[in-house]
């Protein structure tokens, strides 16, 4: 009988040498999910990393195009303008034109009438004498 003493003796250093075995895998395993864990956050902050970046790219590339349509618009109105300065000489030269003919019209009309007023002035004088 003392056999079976020795038996239960080996087979509970066997349970106790399994129970450590175990005890140290159950470490090792949350080791691994704390591991796994800590990777999942690391993966999503990656993600909403690449989210914020592709917000910003897209912003980026409207705001491109409004640079562009800016400078088109831009340069279509310096046309424009420029259009309309050419039409604003052009009208005031003429208008200049027309205000000096118009200046030189009254004063050959001042001098005739002042022609006709002494030669009337005058032939008075003659038909008095």
């Amino acid at each position: 009988m003392e056999k079976i003493p020795i038996a239960e003796e080996t087979l509970l250093t066997r349970l106790v040498e399994v129970e450590n075995a175990v005890s140290g895998l159950k470490d090792e395993i949350s080791k691994i999910v704390r591991r796994q864990d800590e990777m999942q956050k690391s993966l999503d902050l990656i993600y909403a990393d690449r989210n914020i970046l592709e917000d910003i790219g897209g912003k980026l590339a409207e705001l491109l195009q409004l640079f562009r349509s800016n400078r088109e618009k831009q340069h279509e109105t310096a046309k424009d303008l420029k259009a309309e300065l050419h039409d604003v000489k052009l009208v005031t030269h003429t208008v200049s034109d027309n205000f000096s003919n118009l200046v030189e019209q009254v004063s050959k009309k001042k001098t005739i009438a002042t022609t006709r007023s002494l030669l009337g002035k005058i032939k008075i004088l003659f038909q008095r004498r």
